[in-house]
Order: structure tokens, then sequence, then C-alpha cells
């Protein structure tokens, strides 16, 4: 494992803040901290968060560690960070200057540290647990559908097209925590640099992700906003495990894009295969925020991978999911036994966000009554975080309130 020095400079008289002076590394090179911070802007540490920090406290007022740049290697095994910090005084301070340096040094495993406020003030799965343990709680309905309703022409940049027209997506979430949603899906589904850079927006992905998040929460400042990732199959074979480090690399960006907007938590939903969820948990380790993990599965209860859900959901509970079920299938008579079987296999709260049915011409056929129908039956079998997906509405979300009353 490779160690890197990162020194940052302190001028106590000016903010008190540390300024870096590392290796500059190519701009492209992908595998360079320079291009990921340029990225992200993530690495602001509060140094009263960061482990072993309070021996320094006393003597170091500052209160920031700013970092521009340090070398990566990408053969770096996966792994949290280890952080060491020691304090050199530097010629400067011994003539009585008032600038210190402070040495970071660094066992590079992992790309990216979530450390600082943001990341303290999500919730963590222990008080996740603690809330969502009993009853039954409701997430919210699609947004996709709703917008493509709304106006948004298909095929465009989801995220582009809200932040062009946030009254669409304000309204339509307010309607949802109106409803009695609890948790709020920010429209961050596909803001990964992958996606964005396919339009050519993956130098906003900061922006984008947070002006997001930012919207949820003016919709709905009594929920909590869940950071939203999916599926990168488009994008990369997620089959491979040769990806399983680019793919964490790509999660991490996002969920520090969210962090910084302000999430509460983070939802992986309408994933495909085992790999990308535990891609998804490795890189929210640092955070120990709490994450919901769903999958897109088929009615006989396998991952669109060919893997036994069955057989998955107990690996990743043990991996760190706070929650774990269904999303984008069905709500039909094959859905309570297969919600059953996965309440089995879990003892995490069991996810259950199906859509209104198989869409016909585009259209999605279960009207809210024949929805809470299908969903009062998957509610008695367990699932205990229950909404919607593509095809529903706040409609569906207020019918889903009323039996749950």
């Amino acid at each position: 494992m490779s160690e890197h020095k990162i020194t940052a400079r302190n001028t106590l008289k000016r903010q008190r803040n540390f300024r870096h002076k590392g290796m500059a590394m190519p701009e492209k090179d992908e595998t360079s901290l320079q291009h990921i911070i340029s990225k992200t802007k993530l690495w602001n540490w509060n140094i009263t968060d960061v482990p072993e920090a309070g021996k320094m406290k006393g003597r170091f007022r500052c209160r920031k560690v700013v970092v521009k740049a340090a070398e990566l290697q990408s053969e770096c095994e996966p792994d949290q960070l280890q952080i060491k910090w020691s304090l050199v005084q530097s010629e400067q301070a011994r003539n009585r200057t008032r600038t210190s340096i402070l040495s970071v040094k660094i066992a590079l495993s992992q790309p990216i540290l979530f450390v600082g406020k943001d990341a303290a003030c999500m919730l963590k799965k222990e008080a996740f647990s603690e809330r969502f343990r009993q009853g039954i709680h409701l997430l919210d309905g699609a947004t996709g559908t709703s917008l493509v309703r709304a106006g948004m022409p298909l095929g465009c940049c989801q995220e582009a097209w809200i932040l062009e027209h946030p009254e669409i997506i304000i309204e339509l979430q307010r309607s949802y925590a109106e409803a009695g949603s609890e948790i709020i899906y920010a429209p961050t589904f596909q803001a990964n640099e992958l996606a964005l850079g396919s339009r050519g927006l993956d130098a906003d992905i900061d922006s984008i992700n947070s002006q997001l998040v930012a919207l949820s929460r003016e919709a709905a400042p009594e929920c909590l906003i869940a950071g939203n990732l999916t599926t990168l199959r488009g994008y990369m074979d997620t089959t491979d495990e040769n990806n399983y480090d680019r793919m964490t690399l790509v999660y991490r960006k996002q969920i520090c894009s969210l962090i910084q907007g302000g999430a509460d938590l983070l939802v992986a939903e309408t994933l495909l295969h085992p790999l990308e969820a535990k891609a998804v948990l490795q890189s929210a380790k640092e955070v120990g925020s709490a994450v919901m993990i769903s999958f897109a599965l088929k009615p006989d209860g396998t991952l669109r991978s060919g893997h036994d859900a069955e057989t998955v959901f107990p690996e990743l509970e043990q991996a760190g999911a706070a929650a774990l079920g269904v999303n984008c299938i069905a709500a039909d008579a094959l859905l309570p036994p297969l919600v059953k079987r996965l309440k089995r296999s879990i003892s995490v709260p069991l996810i259950c966000k199906p859509n209104t049915g198989r869409a016909v011409g585009g259209i999605y056929p279960v009207n809210p009554a024949m929805f809470t129908s299908v969903m009062r039956s998957c509610m008695k079998n367990g699932a205990s975080l229950v909404g919607g997906c593509c095809g529903t509405t706040p409609e569906h979300i207020t019918a889903l309130k009323n039996i749950v009353r």
C-alpha cells in the first residue's frame, strides 16, 4: 500500500486555514486526486472530526484543512483510508513567524475520504434502524413517469430538465410529502459522472447534485431526503469484477456531491447486479450514512443478473445495508409471495416500491385502489418501507397512507 505525504501550510494570522502544496498531476489522469478533487471539491476536513485531531486542537486553533492535490495509484486495494496526523514545526516557526506545518500521511487505498460536518449530519445506520425498525413507513412515488406526464421529453437529460423547470419537481415532491411520504428520493437518479458525462455535464456533477437535493429539501422540509443512485449498467459492464474499483470511484464522486448538497441518507435503487450494491456500500463506508438498497427483481426472486435475491440479501445486510428490497417490479399477484420470501432472509426493513402494473403503450394500468390491494398483502408479508415506482402518483401514496392508518 502506497504512502504519500501531504504538507499543508497554516497561516494562523489569516483565518488559520491550511493550504496545501503538493505534486501537480495531469488534468486528464483519472487516477489522480487532483482530478478527483477538481470534480468533487470534497477535501474540506473539519479538523475536530478527524481521528486523533484532538491532540492538535489546543495547539492549532484552525478549523479546516484544504487539500488540493495528491498522487493516487489506481492499483490500490479497496479499503478505508488510514489517516495519520503528525505535527511538524517549520523553520519559519522556529524563527518566530506565525506559520506552522501540518503533515498528513495517507496510506492510500481509497480515492476519497468523507469527513466533516456535512457527513456528520447524515442519518447513521443505527439511527435509521431505531426510527424504522417497527411499523409501516411511506416512501415516495415515481419521479420519471410523473415528469414525462408534466411535459419532460423522452430521452432528455432528466437532471438538467428538472433544473430548467424546478417548479415541477417541487410541486411533485411537495405532493408526495403531503400524501404522507417520510422519505423523499432526490431526483439524482443518474446524476453520476458517467451519465452526466454522456451529456457533456460531468464537470457540473457537484452543482447538479447539490441543486437537486436542495429542490427536494425546499419541497419537503419535514421529510428525510435520500440521495439517489442507480445502476451503471448503461455505461460499463457492472458484472465484471475488474470494473469494481471503477464503479466504486464513480459512486464515491456522486455520494460526495450528495453529501455537499445536504442529503440525509443514501438510496441505491433499480440495481441489477450484487457488485453494484457492494460498490455503493463500500463507497459510503467512510460516511457512516444509512444506505437503502433495492433491486429491479424478476417475479421469481432473481436479480436481472440471475443471482438469487434470497442469497444476495443476507450478504448485503452483513455488508451494512440499512434496508433492502425491490423496486420497478409490477404490483400484481406475484409480488406478495416474493415479499414474504425476501423478508425471511433479512432482519433489516424490507423496501417494496413497485410499478403500477406492466406498461402497455407507455400507460401503467393499475389505479390506486388496485395498487393498494396488492400493497396491503405485501405489508402483511413483511414490507415495511413502502412506496411506488413507475406509474405511481401522489394519489397512490395517499391511498397507501389510508390503509396504513
